[in-house]
């Protein structure tokens, strides 16, 4: 499927959501998973309803933990029914980075992008427009969305930073070094590194699933200044955090009769995290600091990496990249997977 270049947004507010993870298949240390999934897709179409959003924009991995499309008919009856009053509420404005989990081979992010219930777009023009009016009172912000894997792409921004502000939504492990220190960086994603970000205000990035605390910036090389804020998994897959946030963009008025774009991060609602998973303790032997544990520990990461590589069938770009990319991850077993892939990738052409 060719991407649309762009949609238009006049006015109104815009609600930035991050990874859903909708399964019906996984389990984790959740004592109710789908549940969980349940509870964040009523939570968003509460936020919609409430901000009478006029579009809503999620930032990747909408489906699936270790699976890439929903198994169960009534589940998957459920998010169709999610996803089309979403649209009802937005009149057809429901966005959606393309995260590494929604690739593959024809995965549920594809099935709903061709029933046009989500759009992946290049970017959205969003237009200032006040309360009543029906005219525009210009361009007040482009926002890209950027795949994962298309982070070194060049971006189509809107004129200088004096008339519109650029803002990425984006789906990777971006790090600022020294400061994104709440989880483990992979490689080459650096944000002052990436020299077609420049001109870009802000980036909002899904994939890391801990949220930000604050607002991160960082100088891009040769150029200028950029801010870096994760909103979190509000399915919460594995961490246990109390809480994560969505964004809401609006134009209106300042103190001073002027009219201008502002955001605010703001939290979710979600159950405290010791009532949605079961105790740590359940899952921690008496030996979890033994090299034994640790090992086991490594070997079913290493397996969800290889897994996850493999069934995305993502055969093209750099394998070795899909890996260095995945957050939370020993460079020793890194290099074990970038071994396992490239015997069987071998294989697989024999």
């Amino acid at each position: 499927m060719s991407r649309i270049e762009s949609y238009d947004i006049h006015g109104g507010k815009i609600l930035l959501f991050g990874d859903l993870h909708i399964s019906s298949s996984f389990v984790g240390q959740h004592k109710n998973y789908v549940y969980e999934c349940y509870k964040a897709m009523d939570l968003i179409k509460e936020k919609v309803a409430k901000e009478n959003a006029s579009a809503v924009i999620f930032l990747g991995d909408l489906f699936g933990v270790s699976e890439k499309n929903i198994r169960d008919r009534q589940f998957l009856m459920r998010t169709h029914n999610f996803f089309k009053l979403l649209n009802q509420s937005t009149n057809g404005n429901v966005f959606s980075v393309k995260g590494n989990h929604d690739m593959g081979d024809f995965t549920d992010f594809d099935y709903f992008e061709g029933t046009g219930l989500i759009k992946n777009p290049q970017y959205i023009n969003y237009y200032g427009r006040k309360p009543g009016s029906k005219v525009d009172d210009g361009l007040e912000v482009r926002f890209h969305l950027v795949n994962y894997g298309d982070e070194h792409k060049a971006l189509k921004l809107a004129g200088d930073a004096t008339t519109a502000t650029n803002i990425v939504l984006g789906h990777s492990d971006y790090y600022i070094e020294g400061a994104t220190n709440w989880y483990s960086a992979g490689s080459d994603v650096e944000l002052s590194q990436l020299t077609n970000f420049n001109g870009v205000a802000l980036v909002f990035s899904g994939h890391i699933h801990t949220p930000s605390d604050e607002m991160l910036f960082t100088t891009i090389k040769n150029g200028d200044s950029i801010g870096l804020f994760y909103l979190g998994c509000p399915t919460r897959t594995m961490e246990r955090y109390d809480d994560c946030w969505y964004t809401r963009f609006e134009y209106c008025e300042a103190d001073d009769g002027t009219w201008s774009t502002s955001y605010d991060c703001l939290l979710m609602g979600l159950d405290p995290a010791d009532e949605v998973f079961y105790p740590v303790e359940k899952f921690v032997s008496n030996e979890e600091d033994s090299p034994e544990a640790d090992r086991k520990a490594e070997s079913d990461k290493l397996t969800d990496i290889v897994k996850e590589i493999m069934d995305s069938r993502i055969m093209t770009g750099d394998l070795n990249r899909q890996i260095d990319m995945v957050p939370g991850v020993s460079s020793k077993v890194k290099k074990i997977a970038k071994d396992y892939v490239e015997k069987a990738t071998k294989s697989i052409s024999k």
